[in-house]
This record gives structure tokens, C-alpha cells and sequence, in this order.
């Protein structure tokens, strides 16, 4: 029940009070809803909880036999021990290798995405140079750039602020855009790294010259696993957790991501870093 009071005064004596006005409503329905929806909040809580730390524990779980399998299959593969008797056999083992590599890539982003949404990623900010954390990226995955002809290019502002950061994460940032970009692009096509800064943040941007992503999809990409029809035919073999790992990583800086893109001309995934980010 709420009530309001209030005072009706003597209209010759401002100060003396001659009647009281109560106004009395029922909100029974409306407290009901309230604790309706703070308990459902909570269920929801808790179960994102316990599915985040599943997802952990399944997944460390997979990580050590898997990397087993990876590594004896990568003995067998190079014939450390001696030549494979029949060339089948061979064939088959770089399957069972790429796979596990395959699977072993999904559950670490798995274990990324976990972490984060439990908030147990442990964020160590430190002074870094962007530029060196990009030639260092660049350097990671120059062998897969070559693999499909595209060439990787980076455009650093001069004087560039040093970026308040977790290292880490801004690596992972870097790899998963770069090897989309390159993924993503045209064969001889080039892929264009920029960093610079734009009034208190610093800008990082990813562009290629690829097969680009329809309007109506880009609200959808950082959802975890999404793909797009035209991506999962060029590029089976992603996970569909890199742009989602990108985005939470990016907003646990309290940063922001865009993305723009147009069919068969390329895409570009811009991220701002404040400059203070305490």
C-alpha cells in the first residue's frame, strides 16, 4: 500500500491546518513485478555464472588429452622415429594434427570468452608502445599473410601517446584482427594497420580488401560463434569467438568497437583506447 498526505490550511489563518487530505493505492501488483524481475535478474546471474564456470572447467579438462593427441600426431607427422610404411597413413595424421590444432583453438577461445564473462581475467595495465606491439603482431602472422598473399602494411603516428594497457589482451586484440583481415581478404590484396591519436584516445584501425560483410549482419558479428554465410564458406576454419573476445577485451579497457564494411570492397574494425583509463 502507498499513501501521500497532504494539508489543506485555513484560508484566513495560513499557519492553522483545518483538514487532511490522504490519498491511499493499492500497489500490490506493482511490488509483486519488482521482485518478480530482481529474482529472475538473479537466476540469470547465477546461471551465466555457472555456465562461464563450466565452460572453464570443461574446457581445461579437453585442453590436456588434447594436447596429447597434437603432440605425438606432430611426432608420427615428422616420422621422428621412423618412416610411415604407407602414405595413408601419413595423410590421415596431418588430419588428425590440423584438427586438434582445429579444436585446441576453439576451446582456448572458449576459455577466453569464460574467463571474461566471470570477470577472472586478470588485467595488469602497464605503459606500452602500440607501435612495437603491432610490429611484433605483424611479425606473428607474416607467415600467414604470405600463405595468402597479402601483404601487411602499418601506419604509425609519429609521437604516439604510450597506451595504458594489459598487454596481453592488446596482443590478442591485434592477432585475432589481423589474421580476420587476412582470412578475410583477396588474394595480393593488402591488409592496413593505422594507429593514431584522435583528441583523448588512441585509435587503432584493421582494414582489408575483402569480400566485406552485409550491412544488415554487422550487428550480429561480436555475438559469440556467429558467422556470417559468405565467411563460413571462404573460411571454415574459424571459431567464431575472435570479434567477441576483441570486444569484451576492448570494453574491459573501457574502449569502444566499430565496424564498417561493404560487400566485395573490404572491412575496416576500428577500436578507440582512452588515453586514461584508470
Amino acid at each position: 500500500m502507498s499513501q501521500h498526505t497532504a494539508p489543506i490550511y485555513d484560508s484566513e489563518d495560513p499557519n492553522k491546518i483545518i483538514e487532511t487530505v490522504a490519498v491511499s493505492r493499492d500497489i500490490t501488483e506493482q511490488y509483486d513485478t519488482m521482485v518478480a524481475l530482481g529474482d529472475a535478474k538473479k537466476m540469470a546471474e547465477q546461471a551465466s555464472k555457472v555456465k562461464s564456470n563450466f565452460l572453464a572447467t570443461m574446457s581445461h579438462e579437453f585442453r590436456t588429452p588434447l594436447n596429447a593427441i597434437i603432440g605425438f600426431s606432430e611426432i608420427i607427422k615428422a616420422e621422428s622415429f621412423g618412416k610411415i610404411g604407407n602414405a595413408k597413413y601419413a595423410e590421415y595424421m596431418e588430419d588428425i594434427y590440423n584438427s586438434g590444432r582445429h579444436l585446441l583453438d576453439l576451446i582456448n577461445d572458449v576459455l577466453d570468452i569464460s574467463e571474461i564473462e566471470a570477470d577472472k581475467r586478470i588485467i595488469i595495465k602497464e605503459d606500452l608502445d602500440l607501435g612495437d606491439l603491432i610490429a611484433h603482431s605483424i611479425a606473428t602472422v607474416k607467415v600467414l599473410a604470405e600463405q595468402n598473399n597479402v601483404e601487411l602494411i602499418a601506419e604509425i603516428e609519429e609521437s604516439l601517446p604510450l597506451l595504458n594497457a594489459d598487454n596481453r589482451s592488446v596482443k590478442q586484440i591485434l592477432f585475432n584482427l589481423l589474421s580476420n583481415a587476412i582470412k578475410f581478404s583477396s588474394m595480393g590484396g593488402d591488409v592496413i594497420v593505422k594507429t593514431y591519436q584522435k583528441e583523448d584516445n588512441i585509435m587503432l584501425s584493421v582494414s582489408d580488401q575483402g569480400i566485406g560483410i552485409p550491412e544488415e549482419a554487422l550487428d550480429n558479428l561480436t555475438n559469440p560463434f556467429y558467422r556470417v554465410q559468405e565467411e563460413a564458406i571462404i573460411a571454415s576454419s574459424g571459431t567464431g569467438l575472435g570479434l567477441s573476445i576483441v570486444k569484451s577485451l576492448v570494453e574491459a579497457h573501457q574502449g569502444e568497437l566499430k565496424i564498417k564494411s561493404k560487400i566485395h570492397i573490404g572491412t575496416t574494425v576500428m577500436v578507440s583506447f582512452p588515453l586514461s583509463n584508470e
